[in-house]
């Protein structure tokens, strides 16, 4: 059953046990907390909804006010800070467990997310064939500890993410995986990025193939569960709060939608929108045509690093605990030429340039801290500026020592 374990050597056993030893003290943490601070996550959204559906009351879950008068009931808040505002299809995943008290419920969403994050990691360690050093640098990413403890369900597509890049040899299982990002639409934007990573024309089809069986399963999923106006509903949904849902992630948010902070009070909310939507546009496209031609260049890595960056900063709801899914870019770069990094020079490859690696996993590990003490803004213009100089600038030749080959 261990057998993995003596492959390891005592170094890479020593660092492996560092990470998932302080992720279990993470979760220790966080189970041994006061009970109050529960009320600050997103668990209770998920624990209502879940019970929304146990009961057959699944078409009030964009009801505002059912929502706050079962808040009271299950929850015992009379109205909670945020609502329910994902998909229908999400709320299989939690729906299983709404038979427990709150307080377990979120006790075990602490647990399995805990549990899928050790997971993802290892198992895009052990794929990559990257330096083990990498894994026990990650617990002093804060979006990690972060997401253990509001219980999102980021920790979900971070995997699907790490599965649809791991499977990109295969791009029918991996256009499955980036199929399934509609459970959180706005994330639909790596799936056109990673589509093309894949080269040739014959394995795009199948890519395509892929996706539309999980989106259209998805789609569906939302039709049965809610009925035939849930996409209406939805919208309506997000856009008939106090506070125009939109409108408040454009301010709050590491993304492209952040700098609207300065421009709304110039040109007035929908001059802006307008504004920020052309340059999202302008940008993904460019991203677009730079990741076909890094990935001709057979520069893998880089490409689906950045791919991951841009699916981060151009859509419109990039949160503190959505940042966990930079993990998979630190891991690709700095993974990647781990022993070069400490190697002399001379022993480096010729076209490889392990200091940009650097600079740019440290920035991205160290962007949670800068927006705390300045703003988000600075952290979309640091986020933006590595997915670009990770697409243009480094080696220009294939055959780089990618791990992740186009087979396809």
């Amino acid at each position: 059953m261990f057998k993995f374990l003596d492959r390891l050597t005592p170094r890479q056993l020593i660092l492996n046990g560092i990470f998932f030893i302080s992720l279990a003290v993470i979760s220790a943490y966080v189970l041994l907390h006061s009970t109050a601070d529960l009320y600050q996550t997103d668990a209770r959204v998920y624990y209502v909804a879940g019970k929304l559906l146990a009961s057959g009351q699944i078409s009030n879950i964009y009801n505002r006010e059912f929502q706050d008068k079962l808040h009271q009931e299950l929850v015992g808040r009379i109205q909670p800070a945020t609502y329910f505002i994902n998909l229908p299809a999400v709320v299989l995943f939690f729906a299983p467990f709404t038979f427990l008290s709150f307080e377990d419920f979120y006790n075990l969403l602490v647990v399995l997310n805990t549990l899928l994050i050790g997971f993802t990691v290892h198992l895009l360690c052990q794929k990559l064939k990257i330096n083990n050093i990498v894994t026990s640098a990650l617990i002093f990413y804060i979006p990690v500890a972060s997401a253990i403890w509001h219980s999102q369900v980021t920790v979900i597509i971070f995997l699907i993410f790490a599965f649809a890049i791991l499977n990109i040899k295969n791009p029918f299982v991996s256009g499955l995986f980036a199929g399934a990002l509609f459970l959180k639409p706005q994330y639909l934007l790596f799936a056109p990025l990673l589509f093309f990573v894949v080269r040739s024309w014959d394995s795009r089809i199948k890519y395509l193939l892929g996706f539309a069986s999980t989106f259209l399963v998805i789609l569906i999923t939302n039709l049965v569960l809610y009925g035939p106006y849930v996409y209406q509903d939805y919208l309506q949904f997000l856009n008939n709060r106090d506070r125009n849902l939109v409108q408040m992630e454009m301010y709050q948010g590491y993304n492209v939608y952040s700098i609207a902070l300065f421009l709304d009070p110039i040109f007035g909310y929908k001059s802006t929108f307008t504004l920020i939507f052309i340059l999202q546009l302008v940008l993904y496209l460019s991203a677009l045509i730079l990741i076909n031609k890094k990935v001709y260049l057979g520069n893998v890595h880089e490409a689906i690093s950045a791919a991951v960056i841009f699916s981060l900063v151009l859509n419109f709801h990039t949160k503190y605990t959505d940042l966990l899914i930079l993990v998979i870019p630190v891991l690709l770069l700095l993974g990647l030429y781990a022993k070069n990094i400490f190697a002399d020079y001379k022993d480096r490859a010729a076209n490889v340039l392990p200091a940009k690696h650097l600079i740019v996993t440290s920035i991205i590990l160290c962007v949670p801290v800068i927006c705390f003490l300045a703003n988000y803004i600075l952290g979309f213009l640091l986020l933006a500026s590595c997915g670009f100089w990770l697409l243009l600038h480094g080696p220009t030749k294939s055959g780089t020592g990618s791990k992740i080959r186009q087979h396809t």
